[in-house]
């Protein structure tokens, strides 16, 4: 990377996110780039995510917080993150995910060397709540999105079955960003899909093929993880 990087923001959103929130945090700030803010949203948890937020404060400078008091719903909390952000870069990081070390310097690498592209992720690993590995999405091999143009990127992010609208938890141009939201975040089925299918419409997506990052599958379906949000009301 160059002398100076470019300041990379990281916005978590958590409700109480307790079970994993120190695995995550861990995860973040051992990261090979060091020029990141960490910015932590707590929509009005219940649990012990605020003293687990404290403690981590306390342990590095890089990390500031967010509290709401009442409830803001999980799509109002992720795009606040954005607009609370002040880095060249920005990422969402979920509270029950991991990263590899090389997360973000690889991505930001990939950014600044490929000019074209405004996105890009690492292959990564889909794990249940126990740790198991259920599925690995290669951008090597299954899905080779750095090589694909925009129409062919739209055509498979649109498909059901496809893990691609994971994307979103990658590193994106934060001008970019911005200009994605300039329209409210989708309330609908799937919101997730859709903007990035947006995102797919206006950009290349760089894939790295390294797998690099850890995420968690959920067995609940997401209407009964998002009954009293707007997400879930849609359904």
């Amino acid at each position: 990377m160059e002398h100076n990087p470019k300041l990379v923001s990281i916005g978590l959103p958590v409700y109480n996110g307790a079970r994993f929130l120190r695995r995550a945090l861990d995860s973040l700030i051992q990261q090979t780039y060091h020029n990141f803010e960490l910015i932590i949203s707590d929509d009005a948890s219940s649990d012990e995510t605020p003293s687990i937020i404290a403690e981590y404060i306390k342990k590095d400078s890089r990390i500031r917080s967010i509290r709401h008091e009442h409830q803001i719903g999980a799509g109002a909390n992720f795009r606040s993150l954005v607009f609370a952000s002040r880095g060249d870069y920005f990422m969402w990081a979920a509270d029950d995910d991991w990263w590899d070390p090389a997360f973000i310097e690889t991505l930001a690498r990939a950014l600044e060397e490929h000019p074209a592209y405004r996105v890009a992720m690492s292959s990564f690993e889909r794990v249940d709540i126990e740790g198991n590995v259920v599925g690995v999405v290669s951008f090597a091999d299954d899905y080779p999105i750095t090589v694909w143009n925009e129409r062919t990127m739209l055509r498979h992010m649109m498909r059901w079955n496809t893990p691609l609208h994971y994307i979103l938890y990658g590193l994106f141009k934060r001008d970019f960003l911005e200009r994605l939201f300039s329209r409210p975040f989708p309330k609908c089925v799937a919101p997730d899909r859709v903007f990035m299918s947006e995102a797919a419409l206006a950009t290349r997506i760089y894939g790295s093929p390294g797998v690099l990052w850890h995420k968690t599958v959920k067995r609940k379906k997401i209407l009964e993880r998002f009954q009293k949000d707007a997400f879930g009301k849609a359904m």
